[in-house]
């Protein structure tokens, strides 16, 4: 018998490669795709103008990989195309995992902040993002290092392209709220990017969801706490 398929779908400024030690902790359960997203990584394509556009280019990728479906689990900017798939898309998605993300929209100063730092990039690079971000991003300073060098891999253009991506992304919690089927949602109480208050928004907007809230995790849970992070995930079959 086959086993079921996962989508994992990476977060901000990553690539594929993130997911690269978390993998042994799923792969025994599903057989795993992790694709780059346009721009980032191997990908050779443009960056998506969108999230929608991300979520678009992925359901093609599915219709080819896994034609019946596939469980669906996103961290952080990869959550939101994750939410965006499973609106845009829903046939294709068999349950839904939400890694350290959100269904509420930036507040107009969130926006703008983006917009300024997709302007600083613009002129430094990504040597910008690599400084200020690993601190923010995981509890365990032993990560800083490999994160900063994922960060440093990608495209500058790429990295624009997403922070207005993700400034101009919708409310998605009445999508949510609508998902027909099984939803996991995981959060670090330590993150430090997006508060666990966004986690409980989303699980109060779909009581049925489950909610794994972790302590002492930021927010990388899939590198702090890979094994929690698959029982999570395990939790969609």
């Amino acid at each position: 018998m086959m086993p079921p398929i996962l989508l994992l779908i990476h977060g901000f400024p990553f690539d594929a490669s993130v997911w690269r030690t978390f993998l042994p902790y799923i792969e025994p359960y599903f057989r795993v795709l992790t694709p780059d997203l346009s721009g980032f990584g191997k990908s050779l394509a443009a960056p998506a103008a969108s999230l929608e556009e991300n979520a678009d280019q992925l359901a093609a990728f599915l219709a080819e990989e896994a034609p019946a479906g596939a469980f669906v689990a996103g961290h952080s900017m990869g959550g939101y195309i994750a939410l965006a798939l499973a609106l845009r898309h829903p046939q294709q998605v068999l349950g839904l995992g939400l890694l350290s993300t959100q269904t509420a929209p930036d507040s107009p100063e969130r926006a703008a902040a983006r917009y300024q730092t997709a302007e600083q990039v613009a002129a430094q690079g990504m040597i910008l993002l690599a400084e200020t971000m690993p601190a923010k991003l995981s509890a365990d300073p032993g990560h800083t290092l490999p994160l900063r060098e994922v960060i440093l891999r990608q495209k500058p253009e790429s990295a624009i392209a997403a922070l207005k991506a993700m400034a101009d992304r919708p409310d998605s919690t009445s999508a949510l709220a609508a998902f027909p089927r099984p939803v996991v949602i995981l959060h670090g109480l330590a993150d430090a990017a997006i508060p666990v208050e966004r986690a409980r928004e989303m699980k109060a907007a779909l009581p049925i969801a489950t909610l794994t809230e972790l302590p002492d995790v930021g927010h990388m849970p899939f590198w702090e706490s890979p094994k929690a992070t698959a029982a999570a995930i395990l939790e969609l079959l």
